[in-house]
């Protein structure tokens, strides 16, 4: 039996998480995730890649709006700004944001010892997710790395910590994955085999279409914003590297994932999922092969 074991967004890309028991789909994946974007001066987008003390910032949404926390910092509560649309530049893919408060970009230019800006994603344009994933269904994202969700599984991360035993090493949180689902009742990378999961009605259908290749942020703690020399990268490159269907030979954990019915609907923690075919347009399995 397939069940829900979490549901998370990051309200701020890059930032903490927002646990939640139910979360309703919009037109971009998950309301409110990443649905803001932290930028510098030269207008790159800001993550635990260059600064693992984001992991430490911690936001709230009350009926949309949000707050932010950090260590030694006063409570930033974000309000909205209604500024002219910008192009915001995520892995090559051009994004719609709309500039948040001076005293927004004043607080995290503090936090991050940098000029720094905080912009909303501007829900009057459009992302599409690339078609290589989403084919030519049109479905878009936010400021998401690539697709609108991402899928893990709880059995995969017990195997990842049997890894990291062997070699002296303290157990992994499956925080450091950044997943908007994690998953219970699977094997062990079972996830790699799976084309589309649904819901028992088939109201909400997640096509799984991406094989997610890692960064180093899996090797930065969660709770104290710390990163590892030698963790899950290092553990994952001498276990799960593969060559992807695009050719590429990457470091792998978790599954990226869009719907093309799901809006307006809720997932819920506990809720049994049934596997499914892939719908037509999109990347079937297998996903990955050996090197």
């Amino acid at each position: 039996m397939i069940q829900i074991a979490s549901l998370h967004i990051y309200p701020v890309k890059s930032c903490g998480a927002v646990d939640l028991s139910e979360a309703k789909i919009g037109p971009r994946g998950f309301e409110n995730d990443r649905n803001w974007i932290i930028v510098n001066s030269r207008g790159e987008k800001v993550t635990q890649r260059e600064h693992s003390r984001l992991a430490l910032v911690r936001p709230s949404l009350e009926q949309g709006e949000l707050t932010l926390d950090a260590p030694n910092m006063p409570t930033l509560a974000v309000s909205k700004s209604e500024g002219e649309s910008s192009q915001i530049d995520v892995w090559d893919n051009i994004c719609p944001g709309i500039r948040e408060s001076d005293e927004a970009a004043a607080w995290f230019s503090e936090y991050l010892g940098e000029p720094a800006a905080l912009y909303r994603f501007d829900g009057t344009g459009h992302r599409p997710v690339d078609t290589e994933w989403a084919g030519e269904s049109g479905v878009g994202t936010g400021f998401s790395d690539i697709t609108q969700f991402l899928v893990a599984n709880e059995s995969s991360l017990t195997e990842l910590n049997k890894w990291r035993a062997d070699q002296g090493m303290a157990a992994s949180r499956i925080d450091r994955f950044r997943a908007n689902i994690v998953l219970s009742g699977l094997q062990p990378w079972q996830e790699d085999e799976i084309a589309a999961l649904e819901t028992e009605d088939g109201s909400a259908k997640i096509e799984l279409v991406r094989p997610c290749s890692r960064c180093r942020i899996t090797d930065v703690d969660q709770q104290t914003g710390v990163e590892e020399d030698l963790g899950n990268l290092h553990i994952l490159g001498q276990n799960r590297k593969f060559r992807n269907y695009l050719g590429g030979a990457k470091v792998m954990f978790g599954v990226q994932a869009i719907t093309l019915n799901g809006e307006a609907q809720s997932l819920r923690v506990g809720q049994e999922l049934k596997r499914a075919e892939v719908s037509t347009g999109l990347p079937g399995l297998p996903r990955l092969f050996p090197l």
